[in-house]
């Protein structure tokens, strides 16, 4: 789900279908990544234009979903605020 890039939360259904099935890669992370980035629909506010959130959308879906990987995998994951 995406927050804060449409006028109420988004399902990107497609970003979960471009990793189902699929090897755990940079690769498909990217893929995932730039379908969210496809889903997001924000408007340019003074916290944000519309091309910065999209950014930050496929930005954050990756860490994010690097972070899941570890997880399942037993690595730890550390948060740094700002990273």
């Amino acid at each position: 789900a995406l927050g804060a890039v449409g006028p109420t939360a988004l399902l990107a259904e497609s970003a979960g279908k471009r990793l189902a099935g699929q090897p755990v890669s940079d690769q498909t992370i990217a893929k995932a990544a730039e379908a969210a980035q496809e889903v997001a629909v924000p408007i340019t506010d003074m916290r944000g234009t519309t091309e910065y959130r999209i950014h930050v959308t496929g930005v954050l879906t990756h860490r994010v979903l690097q972070a899941a990987v570890a997880r399942a995998r037993g690595d730890g994951v550390t948060y740094s605020a700002g990273h």
